[in-house]
């Protein structure tokens, strides 16, 4: 891409420009297309990119819609760009969970010079990696704990699974108490936010007391 004041060219992910100062927004668009033909020349069908809240996932590959959904809340430009670079491995493939062929399409990028991808295709050639890492049960602390909503196990176990490549099944075998943990954070939240509530009014009450 190039700098929109003075012309140079600049690093897709760069926040400024190096020549002029010129601060840039990330184009999300242009990204897209830059990393394709590096990458893939260009051969990754297109996809519109859009940020969108994804409670707690960073991406995902909507290949049905020609889709790569990035969570809004992503800020550093380098994370989003390895977010897309992963979900552009999604539609590479034609938008299929990871597998061997996804994990080829990280070989890829690694080869290339990503060495980020190295783990990543660490981590998804075996999935139970991730639960004996605590991986699962982290990533949906988290979310949990990040998110305002409440959201049922039976609507959250789709998108826990698939997170990790897994069928709802085997999210089951590699992991029995995903829904005991589920719920069990869940509790745990409306204590804390219960404890809190607490405190406040305490506090509140014990100021009006010194008051008068």
């Amino acid at each position: 891409m190039k700098c929109p004041r003075c012309g140079t060219r600049m690093d897709p992910v760069a926040k400024s420009c190096e020549e002029c100062g010129a601060r840039v927004a990330l184009n999300l668009r242009r990204l897209f297309d830059e990393l394709n033909y590096q990458f893939w020349d260009g051969r990754v069908p297109r996809c519109r990119v859009r940020r969108r809240d994804l409670h707690g996932l960073k991406g995902k590959c909507v290949f049905a819609r020609r889709e790569i959904w990035i969570d809004k809340t992503l800020s550093e430009p380098e994370e989003v760009r390895r977010v897309l670079l992963h979900e552009m491995c999604h539609a590479r493939i034609g938008g299929r969970r990871h597998g061997e062929r996804f994990s080829a399409e990280l070989q890829h990028l690694f080869e290339m010079g990503e060495l980020w991808a190295s783990s990543h295709q660490t981590l998804y050639d075996d999935p139970t990696n991730v639960i004996k890492g605590g991986g699962i049960r982290e990533f949906m602390r988290e979310w949990v704990f990040g998110s305002s909503d409440h959201v049922s196990w039976e609507k959250a176990r789709v998108r826990v699974a698939r997170n990790f490549g897994l069928s709802v099944r085997e999210l089951y075998a590699r992991y029995p108490s995903a829904r005991r943990d589920w719920y069990l954070f869940q509790r745990k939240t409306v204590r804390d936010a219960e404890r809190d509530a607490r405190l406040w009014g305490a506090s509140k009450g014990g100021s009006s007391e010194r008051i008068s």
